[in-house]
């Protein structure tokens, strides 16, 4: 993959871990690879994130809508993937507040772009907007705060880039 850069290709990895992964007999081995397949089209930047996905109807609530659990998920997974492009050490959440502005019925493709508002050594916060792609209308806002584990290693097998004022990381 020369030319990507590792940002990018972090990006690409952290979600892919996140919500494509299997077990054995092709289930879904963990709760985000239940609730969020398929996220596609990543775009990265150092502490920013886009992608797309289309509300299918295990995303869904009983009225055909974006659940507002998948939505919080949604939320949880693509800030952190935001803050894991800056090559960060492991982190885990202190709060995540979601704001439901409208709802994204099932067939919507939704665009879901995140950013680091505020890095920091020990705490990082980091904003999220899903919108309806097709009319560009807000359907959630979210903000998501995260806390450093320096003396930690989560388990996995791919190391952040690394950045002159960070650590690498293993997820």
């Amino acid at each position: 993959m020369s030319g990507v850069p590792d940002y990018q290709r972090f990006a690409e990895r952290f979600l892919d871990l996140s919500s494509n992964q299997r077990d054995s007999d092709g289930g879904p081995s963990m709760f985000d690879s239940a609730a969020m397949p398929g996220l596609y089209d990543i775009q990265a930047g150092p502490g920013h994130i886009k992608c797309y996905m289309k509300v299918g109807k295990t995303h869904v609530n009983f009225m055909g809508n974006l659940h507002g659990g998948c939505t919080g998920s949604l939320v949880d997974l693509v800030g952190s993937a935001a803050l894991a492009t800056l090559g960060t050490t492991p982190h885990v959440s202190i709060s995540i507040t979601t704001n439901y502005l409208r709802p994204a019925p099932i067939g919507t493709i939704i665009r879901i772009e995140s950013s680091v508002i505020k890095p920091g050594a020990s705490v990082n916060t980091m904003i999220v907007h899903i919108y309806d792609d097709a009319s560009n209308k807000m359907v959630a806002q979210g903000t998501h705060i995260k806390m450093m584990m320096h003396k930690q290693q989560m388990p996995g097998e791919y190391s952040a880039p690394k950045n002159e004022d960070t650590q690498t990381s293993r997820l």
